[in-house]
This record gives structure tokens, C-alpha cells and sequence, in this order.
């Protein structure tokens, strides 16, 4: 239970000596677990991965890093790479004739496993609900265009029509400018009539 002081024993002993790739996935499980018990995640992770590819460098088919990797990844929640690195593990063990490995790894696998044909059947649903979500903004936007060109042709009509209107309000202009100043012409004719016929009385 003195973790910190094993964890000073095996960094002393890596720096002084030089640890052969046979080693290496021992020492670094090692030190993975020293940093659970410190509760260091990342430096865990760090751990475990380069005792995972050690293992698998080394044809090493009786490994545990891959597995406490992929069981730490799934509490993190990424389901995706924790489900193939436990594949890999059961795969290995499985062709190794690890027996003891087989039955370890197959009692976590089927719990990974449930968790990614959940996240796989949710991503699944997230599509189906992204897919109907398009056509229905698609089935918006054409009725929005339908729309949008009945009224632009409704638009139009109506400024054909207020063409004509001023066309007829300019001719009826003119003819009334034609009229006033024919009433003028003519009261003036009428004034000038009456005006003669008053000095002539």
C-alpha cells in the first residue's frame, strides 16, 4: 500500500537500468496500477497503452493491459475503442488457448458490447430523426418556394394592374386639363359676351 514510494523504486529502476521489450509490458501494468491506486488516470492510460503495445509488439497473447485499458476507456465512455481492444483481447486469447483470459475477458465483454449496440442503436435513431429533420425542412422550403412564387406572381399581377391604373389616371388627367381649359376658354368667351352686351345696354 505504499504506493508512492513503489512508484519511486520503479522510476529509480528505469532510470538505471535499461528494460528489454519483454519486460516492458510488465513494468508498465505495473506502474498502471500504482497510478490507479494514486488515482493519476491519464498517466494510468499512458501506462497501460505502452504496455498494451509492447504486449502486441511482442506477440504476447496473455496480456491484461489491453483489457484494463479498454475497461478504463469504457468508463470514460468511449465505447467504440473500448469494444475493439476488447475484441482484440478476447481474439487473442481465444488463439493463444488462454483459457483463464477467455472467461475473464468474455465476462466484461458482453457489458461493453450492450453499451455499444445501445450507442450504436441510439446513433442509429439520431440518423433516422437527422434524415426525417432534412426532408422536412426540404418539404418546408419547397412549400416556401411555391409560396414565395405565387406571390411574386400575385406581385406581379398586381403591379401590371397599378401600370394600367396610372396609365388611365394619366389620360384622365389629360383629358381633365383638356376640359378646364376648355370651360375657361369658353366662360372666358361667355364673360367677354356678357361684358359687350353690358356696355351695349
Amino acid at each position: 500500500g505504499r504506493y508512492i514510494e513503489a512508484l519511486k523504486v520503479l522510476e529509480n529502476y528505469d532510470s538505471l537500468y535499461s528494460i528489454s521489450p519483454e519486460e516492458q509490458g510488465i513494468f508498465s501494468i505495473t506502474m498502471a496500477q500504482i497510478y490507479r491506486q494514486l488515482g493519476d488516470i491519464e498517466s494510468e492510460k499512458h501506462q497501460l497503452i505502452k504496455s498494451a503495445c509492447s504486449d502486441l509488439q511482442g506477440a504476447v497473447r496473455e496480456y491484461v493491459a489491453l483489457r484494463e485499458l479498454a475497461m478504463l476507456l469504457y468508463d470514460e465512455g468511449d465505447i467504440d475503442h473500448a469494444r475493439r481492444y476488447m475484441q482484440c483481447a478476447i481474439d487473442d486469447a481465444n488463439a493463444g488457448g488462454m483459457r483463464g483470459r477467455s472467461i475473464e475477458v468474455a465476462t466484461i465483454y458482453p457489458i461493453i458490447e450492450g453499451a455499444y449496440l445501445r450507442e450504436a442503436t441510439l446513433r442509429v435513431k439520431l440518423l433516422y430523426l437527422l434524415n426525417f429533420s432534412v426532408v422536412l425542412i426540404v418539404v418546408f422550403l419547397a412549400l416556401f418556394l411555391v409560396y414565395y412564387a405565387r406571390q411574386r406572381t400575385k406581385l406581379a399581377t398586381l403591379n401590371k394592374r397599378l401600370h394600367r391604373t396610372n396609365i388611365d389616371l394619366q389620360q384622365s388627367n389629360q383629358i381633365t386639363t383638356v376640359y378646364v381649359g376648355r370651360y375657361m376658354e369658353m366662360a372666358s368667351l361667355l364673360i367677354d359676351r356678357f361684358d359687350n352686351w353690358r356696355k351695349t345696354l
